[in-house]
């Protein structure tokens, strides 16, 4: 520990601990359809994607995916929740045939009316 004084002040500093990471900017999600995937970037870095396969006027949602080096950062929950915006935004449905986007859907159920049920339930008759 390390006393700063300005002036009337007194800071108490803490070492700063060797394993913890520095501060990163605001993570970025933006589609990337030439690749048909969302893309996660933090510090320009991509870190984490959502693919996806258009058909018509839904989103296939087939795999989501998050670097090692980041998980339990909350990442892939800001990956879906942008994404998913992204699709309502369009007026767009989804068939989430990724684990992942599937439980998270059923977790936060205000984005349940963009699933294409109808659908969705059809292609698990069959699998």
């Amino acid at each position: 520990m390390s006393l700063f004084t300005t002036g009337d002040t007194v800071l108490l500093l803490a070492p700063r601990a060797a394993n913890i990471a520095p501060v990163t900017a605001d993570p970025i999600v933006r589609d990337d359809p030439e690749n048909h995937r969302y893309v996660l970037e933090v510090d320009g870095e991509v870190v984490g994607i959502a693919v996806y396969h258009l058909r018509g006027n839904r989103y296939f949602f087939v795999h989501t995916e998050v670097d090692p080096e980041h998980e339990g950062e909350g990442l892939g929950s800001t990956l879906a929740r942008e994404a998913l915006d992204d699709v309502r935004a369009k007026g767009m449905k989804i068939v989430p045939l990724c684990p992942f986007i599937a439980s998270f859907i059923e977790r936060h159920t205000e984005y349940a009316e963009l699933v294409d049920q109808p659908l969705l339930e059809r292609i698990n008759q069959r699998g």
